[in-house]
């Protein structure tokens, strides 16, 4: 069977490792996310659902060496949803959110474990796809939050609920009204992270825990 193509992840196999790696391919745009982004992450996932050579996944972004390193800064805003929509309809703008949510849900519902590694941006709705996997390696030069805050727009694909469920209500409330950037160091200490690395030894210490 041929393999799929797609054109917003890249997917990686380390036989020695017997984990996959699926990387998020936008890296001009660090690895902003539109509705085909989350579509091909779930689909990635369902080709490696049955494939005993991938015990574990590492989901991570690509970098642009001419630009700052992103795991993902979130939503793609550039980006229409789909040309059939009218967003100024609220049904319409039900289905759209509804059909970003399911995604997420779908990603965190995978039976292999998946593992974040974080190096860099990890904002919006990149900060939601750190929260639906299973653990966190993150560099010490990454930054989380939540800054759509600031435009108006709220975290609408579960992030809100997950995070009540690694934080307390107060820190959740900071994060949701304010729209800051946090270090990778401080959300270490909230208990978020599961691994905190040197930006050098990064690449390294992702492969000996994945394998």
């Amino acid at each position: 069977m041929t393999e799929k193509k797609f054109e917003h992840v890249k997917i990686e196999k380390n036989e020695e490792g017997n984990y996959a790696i699926i990387s998020i391919n936008r890296s001009e745009k660090l690895n902003a996310m539109q509705i085909q982004t989350l579509r091909e992450i779930a689909e990635a996932l369902e080709s490696m659902e049955l494939d005993n050579s991938v015990r574990c996944i590492v989901l991570r972004g690509t970098k642009d060496f001419t630009k700052k390193p992103s795991f993902s800064v979130g939503a793609d805003l550039s980006a229409r949803v789909d040309s059939k929509l009218d967003l100024n309809n609220i049904r319409h703008r039900n289905y759209a959110m509804n059909l970003k949510h399911n995604y997420y849900n779908l990603i965190e519902q995978f039976p292999k474990p998946i593992i974040a590694a974080v190096d860099g941006f990890a904002l919006g709705g990149g900060l939601e796809l750190v929260l639906v996997c299973d653990l966190v390696i993150a560099s010490k030069r990454s930054q989380f939050g939540f800054p759509e805050i600031k435009r108006g727009i709220f975290p609408s694909n579960g992030g809100t609920q997950r995070m009540i469920r690694h934080f307390g209500k107060m820190k959740v409330n900071r994060m949701m009204y304010f729209g800051e950037h946090f270090t990778a160091e401080q959300m270490n200490e909230w208990g978020f992270i599961s691994f905190l690395v040197n930006d050098d030894n990064f690449e390294e210490f992702v492969h000996e825990k994945a394998s």
